[in-house]
């Protein structure tokens, strides 16, 4: 499955039109705590953006390496996976078309974490198969609201 621009914006539209606020909190049904799996390559990238999750309280699963990234998102079917392009052996892109292919995995909400000047039109769209992405450093406000709109996809 995979979304061009407008219709993720009539998604976004559709969930926060319908008197939700892009910034309320993210608890799971009946309080629980969510999957949120975050493929990074940096450590300390990647417990800064699972702190942010974890403040919206989804708990967090982490991958160093997309090869690792890969088999997690098999085993637990998270709720969204979150990826910075270049991983360690298996990258992004390659992660992301992988999770595309697979039955199982088609249909989770996947959002790049990018470097600054990375260009949008080269990531987001039918050939990578990404939903969304962020740029670095990441403004808590805006991933918040973007995460928000993935998980109402899901």
């Amino acid at each position: 499955m995979s979304f061009t621009n407008s219709a993720l914006l009539r998604r976004y539209r559709e969930v926060f039109e319908e008197g939700d606020s892009p910034h309320t909190d993210v608890q799971g049904e009946k309080g629980s705590l969510r999957e949120v799996l975050v493929a990074e390559g940096d450590p300390n990238e990647l417990e800064h953006t699972a702190s942010i999750l974890r403040s919206l309280n989804f708990k967090v699963i982490e991958a160093h390496d997309g090869q690792t990234a890969l088999r997690l998102a098999r085993r637990h079917s998270p709720l969204m996976v979150l990826s910075s392009l270049n991983l360690p052996g298996l990258d992004g892109y390659k992660l992301s078309q992988r999770l595309r292919e697979s039955k199982d995995t088609e249909g989770i909400p996947f959002m790049f974490i990018v470097e600054p000047g990375q260009l949008p039109d080269r990531i987001v769209g039918h050939q990578t198969y990404a939903h969304d992405y962020i740029q670095k450093p990441i403004s808590i406000p805006d991933f918040k609201s973007r995460v928000n709109m993935l998980v109402n996809l899901a």
